[in-house]
C-alpha cells in the first residue's frame, strides 16, 4: 500500500472528503462523473485520489478535523499536489464552509507578499491558484477546487443531495412510488410525538435520518438476491441506491471533470 501511495503521489491531484463514508461514495461516483478514470487502473487510482483527514495522517475525520488538517498541513499539501479538490457539508451555512476553506489556503497565498516568508514559500505561493466562487477549480500550476454540499445555494449534506436524486428520478428501479410513504411516516411521527419543528437541528440531521429511513424502505423493497441493509449514502452507493443521473448531481460531475478529468 505504502508503495501504492507514493506512485499515485506522483500524479499529483488529491480529492479531499470528510470521512470514511464520503471515501466510499465518491469512490462509486467518480468513475460515473469523470469517465475517463475507467480507461486507467481506476480502483487503485481511486483509492489512492480519494483521502480523508485520517488518510492524510490526522488524528480524525470529521469536517472540522478536514479543516483543521488543512491548516496544519497546507505546506505539505500544496508542495506535493498540484491539483486539491475539497469536498464537504454545507451543513447550515455553506457561503461560511467556502470562506473558512478558501481562508487557509489565501492566508498561505499572501506569503507571496509577505517580506518575512522564505524563498520556498513565496515560489510556492505564487503558483498557488484559489478559486473566486465555490464548486470551481481554479486555473493555474497549483489548482484548488472547493464543493459544498449539496450546493452553494443550499444548507444540507450529502444527504440531501442522495435524498435529491431519488426525488428528480423517473427510474422505477429506485421505488420512487415510495417517496409518500417516507414523506407519510415523517409526518405522522411528528404529528405524534408533537415535534417542535422550531426546536429540530439543523436541515442536515433531518435529511440524515429521512436517508436512515428510504434506506430501510430500500432494502425492503429491493429483490432478495441483491438485497443487503446499507445504513450510510456511501453502502448504499455501492448498492445502487441512488440515482446518479438525476440532474441534482450535473453540477458535481463537473467539479470532478474539471479537476480530475485529465
Amino acid at each position: 500500500m505504502k508503495k501504492n501511495s507514493k506512485k499515485e503521489n506522483n500524479n499529483k491531484k488529491i480529492l479531499l472528503v470528510e470521512g470514511a463514508d464520503d471515501k466510499r461514495f465518491f469512490t462509486e461516483f467518480l468513475p460515473v462523473a469523470v469517465t475517463n478514470i475507467n480507461k486507467r487502473n481506476a480502483k487503485n487510482f481511486i483509492e489512492e485520489l480519494i483521502q480523508t483527514p485520517e488518510d492524510a495522517g490526522w488524528k480524525a475525520s470529521g469536517k472540522s478535523n478536514l479543516i483543521n488538517m488543512l491548516e496544519m498541513k497546507i505546506l505539505q499539501m500544496i508542495s506535493q499536489y498540484q491539483v486539491i479538490g475539497i469536498i464537504v457539508d454545507a451543513d447550515e451555512d455553506p457561503k461560511q464552509t467556502f470562506e473558512d476553506i478558501l481562508k487557509i489556503f489565501q492566508d498561505y497565498k499572501n506569503r507571496e507578499n509577505e517580506e518575512n516568508a522564505n524563498e520556498y514559500d513565496k515560489e510556492l505561493a505564487k503558483k498557488l491558484n484559489l478559486p473566486s466562487k465555490p464548486n470551481n477549480f481554479a486555473k493555474g500550476e497549483i489548482s484548488i477546487g472547493i464543493f459544498v454540499l449539496p450546493s452553494f445555494t443550499e444548507e444540507g449534506a450529502l444527504e440531501t443531495l442522495c435524498l435529491q436524486s431519488i426525488e428528480e428520478s423517473k427510474d422505477e428501479k429506485y421505488n420512487i412510488q415510495a417517496l409518500d410513504c417516507k414523506n407519510q411516516f415523517i409526518k405522522c411521527v411528528e404529528k405524534t410525538i408533537n415535534v417542535n419543528k422550531s426546536e429540530d437541528k439543523m436541515i442536515k440531521d433531518k435529511h440524515k435520518k429521512e436517508v436512515q429511513l428510504w434506506l430501510a424502505f430500500q432494502s425492503t423493497l429491493a429483490s432478495q438476491d441483491k438485497c443487503r441493509f446499507a445504513s450510510t449514502p456511501g453502502f448504499a452507493a455501492k448498492e445502487g441506491y441512488w440515482d446518479f443521473n438525476a440532474d441534482c448531481f450535473k453540477e458535481l460531475k463537473n467539479f470532478l471533470t474539471e479537476g480530475f478529468s485529465k
